[in-house]
């Protein structure tokens, strides 16, 4: 019913939504101890802070490369020791992966209203959600099924094709 109710707001079909939540988070909202499914990503982590959990970009390599390299729920861990505010906005949250610094696209004041809104259940995480997307346009490329267009502006310009291929 969560996923009908988005799809009555976006004005697209359900399985539509259901592919993105495939997508990002193959279709899980949780982690099997109950916190909200999160990926951090640490080369939007303060570049003061890299060193401090043990983030290192090798030299010519992009930082977003080098974060793939990592166990982020571990560096995730230390981070939050550092500065759990810039976890929180380096992170993706919940099912659809909207990072914290896209908490206002996603109609939240703060990074931790959004991540404590997306624990409270799967259809929070689905609120928010159409929220992203709405407010970012794109609700039109998730009616008409353009997943190009949905994902350059969703996932960046980095991997188009695989995104909207999957």
């Amino acid at each position: 019913s969560d996923f009908r109710r988005a799809a009555e707001r976006i004005g697209c079909d359900v399985p539509a939504i259901k592919a993105v939540w495939e997508v990002e988070a193959a279709g899980r909202h949780f982690l099997t101890d109950g916190s909200v499914i999160r990926r951090f990503e640490p080369h939007h982590f303060p570049r003061q802070h890299w060193s401090a959990i043990g983030f290192v970009v090798r030299q010519g390599e992009a930082p977003w490369r080098a974060s793939l390299r990592l166990s982020s729920e571990a560096m995730l861990r230390r981070a939050a020791t550092v500065d759990l505010g810039a976890v929180m906005w380096a992170s993706s949250w919940g099912a659809p992966q909207i990072m914290g610094f896209n908490h206002r696209d996603a109609g939240f004041a703060t990074p931790q209203q959004m991540v404590e809104h997306m624990a409270q259940g799967a259809g929070n995480q689905l609120d928010a959600f159409t929220q992203l997307i709405t407010g970012w346009g794109i609700d039109g490329a998730l009616r008409g099924h353009d997943w190009q267009a949905f994902a350059r502006r969703y996932n960046g310009s980095g991997q188009v094709a695989e995104y909207a291929r999957r």
